[in-house]
């Protein structure tokens, strides 16, 4: 049967935050446990670094995925009411509904994808495993497809984390950054996401970017990091909200959740400064 949508009302959080290892993913996206709105929180983590989050005053609920079916209870719970009767609440002992979910590591959970196809998931450090065929590559694209679309069509929140992956011309000049998903999943699981932003720590900054931040009054200290929202020719990034501007420094989800539904607009309101060049 078909949905008549609300357009003009904005939808839930549908967030996909990538970057390098240590760029601050985990407690970006983790940082929704401290946001009312957003919590309770369960994380489904693989790959990530709960860990780095250890001094956050309030944690969500953290699930690590040992293998790809694991993925299944969870949204089967979240997707039929959360109800403290299914087997997914009583095994955790969860007792309330959660109002965001993290997928912590969506580059981890395609190999979990790869795993099981090839059957490597659980051989020894020390073998080589099968490889993987485009045959492969065709099954894993449906899989990632239904995946996503299943988690970012549920009525809570929903922030997926990914690694970035670098592209180089024959020259060694920078062509494309984007998330670290094999194959045409990336554009797939992509498309799903109502904003794409790409992190970066602070101290990988390019002098171009601290210009920009310096001229639109935002100050970048050594330990924050910067998520970057508009795309360029290179960096893939997106805003369908219309209000996350172009950079926004030291990023948490109470920051990002206040720009997307307060109603003052863009973090930095990118027509009301002028520059000769913006990054």
């Amino acid at each position: 049967m078909s949905t008549l949508r609300n357009v003009q009302k904005l939808s839930y959080l549908r967030l996909l935050l990538y970057g390098k290892p240590g760029s601050t993913k985990t407690r970006t996206s983790y940082s929704a446990a401290l946001c009312d709105e957003l919590y309770p929180t369960l994380v489904l983590e693989s790959g990530g670094n709960p860990e780095s989050t250890y001094d956050y005053e309030r944690l969500p609920w953290i699930i690590t995925l040992d293998k790809l079916e694991d993925m299944n209870a969870p949204y089967d719970w979240i997707n039929t009411g959360c109800s403290p009767d299914h087997k997914f609440a009583k095994a955790f002992g969860f007792t309330e509904a959660p109002k965001c979910v993290i997928i912590d590591g969506i580059t981890d959970v395609q190999r979990l994808s790869f795993g099981k196809l090839t059957g490597n998931m659980n051989i020894g450090p020390g073998d080589f495993g099968s490889s993987v065929t485009q045959r492969h590559f065709g099954t894993v694209l449906e899989q990632m497809t239904r995946m996503s679309k299943l988690f970012f069509k549920l009525p809570i929140h929903v922030i997926v984390t990914a690694l970035e992956k670098n592209a180089s011309d024959t020259s060694g000049n920078l062509v494309r950054v984007a998330p670290l998903i094999w194959g045409q999943s990336e554009t797939e699981v992509s498309g799903y996401a109502l904003a794409v932003g790409h992190l970066t720590h602070g101290s990988a900054v390019s002098g171009r970017v601290k210009s920009y931040l310096k001229s639109t009054k935002q100050v970048l200290g050594e330990d924050d990091s910067v998520v970057k929202w508009s795309p360029d020719g290179v960096m893939q990034a997106k805003d369908q909200y219309g209000r996350l501007g172009k950079f926004m420094v030291s990023p948490t989800m109470r920051k990002i959740y206040d720009h997307i539904y307060s109603g003052d607009g863009a973090y930095i309101d990118p027509f009301a400064v002028s520059v000769e060049a913006t990054p």
